[in-house]
């Protein structure tokens, strides 16, 4: 996914929790424009807490795709308070359209 991500023009920052990938964003002086988040991480943290850690941090309006290998991706959606989710392995489809939305969503500013 990394490398799929550079060959568009992005700039993955990853991590493997919030605090990990919070702390790289503010050492490199960087505002995300958008996240990809796994559900389900090592640190028995969901995705979920990811996203609004790191909403909070940079923004309540930061666009968020959440990534699971769960065949109850719809249930999942209604839990997920309206973050799309995407199935593992994600397509590349998907994957681009959401980028594509989340660059036109940075170019208009979000939330703070």
């Amino acid at each position: 996914m990394r490398l799929l991500l550079e060959g568009w023009g992005c700039r993955p920052i990853s991590g493997a929790t919030a605090a990990e990938v919070e702390e790289k964003l503010r050492a490199q002086r960087v505002n995300p424009d958008a996240l990809i988040v796994d559900y389900r991480l090592a640190d028995a943290t969901t995705g979920l807490q990811v996203v609004e850690r790191l909403r909070a941090a940079f923004g309540s309006g930061l666009p968020a795709l959440m990534i699971t290998g769960s065949p109850n991706a719809a249930l999942l959606q209604r839990e997920f308070a309206g973050i799309p989710v995407a199935l593992k392995p994600v397509a590349p489809g998907k994957l681009r359209a959401f980028v594509s939305e989340a660059m036109r969503h940075a170019g208009r500013g979000r939330d703070a």
